[in-house]
């Protein structure tokens, strides 16, 4: 705990010196130039619990979810026709402080590991408007990227709403399932265009469905430059966040989210700051970071 809490703390010191722009280029291993910088963010709820004690002497056991900020830096090797194919470095970082908290340590992180020199850096995320805020703040123009698998997901609910989800219902599923394997199609050889109109298409009856068809159609409207998926391919971009999902789930879900478990904050905010930095291709020394107590004579 002591070890978590002031490793949070030495993190927070160097997010500041970075905002303030003081501080110093990265030496050693990570003087290096990356070709492609990847930088990916999300969320992900962990079980917590507010100030309890057994003999109840505080009150009766209180636990809610409290969402845990995570980010990955993180570098490719490229296949044999130059697409970024598996992780080659990466860096993590996770937080259960507000986006105001987390923004300015991962912009530290990704500075430490090149950002400021590398020759392409790319956010991925989903459309979540904290995610774009926080990079348009911290890593200016970068490319940006909704994941692939995020804007599938928008437009399975779609399809579910439109044609059923009775999986016994052949014809409903064929139906869906030809809709969706288009809309996929048209995405990815960069017909966003021709996914708008099939989504204005639908003329739905009740309340919700409609309002289900505007928030969609806004989610691609809103995100369309994120979504130039041709474009992204053809330069050999990633275009999934699934590195960032198994940060999510390697970092925090883990550790943090098993079964009967529920933390104070204080506790998880440690917990989680270990496991980021020793889970990263090249963690750093926590020696200074532990207090030494002088041994009795």
């Amino acid at each position: 705990m002591a070890v978590g809490t002031a490793l949070r703390k030495h993190q927070q010191q160097q997010a500041q010196q970075h905002q303030a722009g003081t501080l110093p280029e990265p030496t050693g291993p990570l003087l290096r130039v990356p070709r492609r910088l990847y930088i990916g963010l999300d969320g992900v709820f962990v079980p917590l619990r507010d100030a309890w004690k057994k003999d109840k002497s505080q009150g009766a056991l209180t636990c809610r979810y409290g969402e845990c900020k995570s980010g990955v830096v993180y570098e490719t090797h490229q296949d044999q026709h130059g697409k970024d194919s598996r992780v080659r470095t990466r860096a993590y970082v996770a937080t259960l402080g507000n986006v105001d908290t987390f923004a300015p340590v991962l912009g530290a992180l990704a500075h430490q590991h090149g950002h400021h020199a590398a020759k392409e850096v790319v956010v991925i995320g989903d459309g979540a408007a904290w995610i774009w805020q926080l990079a348009a703040k911290q890593f200016h123009g970068a490319v940006q990227i909704v994941d692939f698998f995020h804007a599938a997901q928008h437009l399975a609910t779609l399809a579910e709403a439109r044609f059923g989800k009775d999986r016994h219902q052949r014809h409903q599923r064929h139906q869906s399932q030809q809709w969706l394997s288009a809309r996929h199609e048209e995405l990815k050889t960069g017909r966003l265009h021709q996914v708008l109109c099939e989504i204005r298409a639908w003329r739905p009856t009740s309340p919700s469905k409609r309002q289900l068809r505007l928030s969609t159609y806004a989610y691609f409207c809103n995100n369309a430059q994120r979504m130039r998926y041709q474009t992204f391919l053809e330069k050999g971009y990633h275009i999934g966040s699934g590195v960032v999902e198994a940060t999510c789930k390697q970092v925090v879900a883990q550790r943090l989210d098993q079964v009967g478990m529920h933390w104070r904050p204080e506790s998880a905010e440690a917990i989680v700051a270990l496991r980021a930095a020793q889970l990263s291709t090249c963690p750093p020394d926590l020696r200074p970071h532990c207090a030494l107590r002088a041994l009795p004579a």
